[in-house]
This record gives C-alpha cells, sequence and structure tokens, in this order.
C-alpha cells in the first residue's frame, strides 16, 4: 500500500490534504472527510488511507455527526 505522504509528494492534486495527514486531531480527519467528499477523486484516494486512518475518520464522522444534546455531543467538545 501506497503511504500517504508518498501520495502528496506525487500527487498534485491530494497536496491540499497534507494537514489531515500530519494531524491527529478529530478536525483534522473532519477536514479531511470535507474535502474528500466532494472531490471525484474520492474513492482512489481513500482506497489508500490506512486501516487506522480509515477507522479514525469513521469515528470521528460518527462523532461530530451526532445529534446536538445526545452523549456524542460532550464527547466531541472532549474531542476537538
Amino acid at each position: 500500500m501506497t503511504h500517504p505522504d508518498h501520495l502528496l509528494r506525487t500527487n498534485p492534486e491530494t497536496h491540499c490534504h497534507r494537514f489531515a495527514f500530519q494531524s491527529n486531531s478529530a478536525l483534522g480527519l473532519v477536514v479531511f472527510m470535507n474535502r474528500m467528499l466532494f472531490s471525484h477523486r474520492f474513492c482512489c484516494s481513500f482506497a489508500h488511507l490506512t486501516a487506522v486512518s480509515y477507522g479514525e475518520l469513521l469515528h470521528t464522522l460518527w462523532v461530530y455527526t451526532s445529534p446536538k444534546g445526545s452523549p456524542l455531543w460532550h464527547r466531541r467538545l472532549l474531542v476537538a
């Protein structure tokens, strides 16, 4: 599997997502998710994420899309 850093160096279209790969914060992953959802290369780029990044991305999406007032809303404040 190609390492994300390698993709960023060789593919200009993914260069703008460097922050998401370098940041371990939930915000970085959300920024990445928002950008990739509107990218025509979403499937191709998403397939190169590591299993760990994939799991973190799904967890972050779950937390950030939870209804305000739910238990996850309070966790969201702690994660961010």
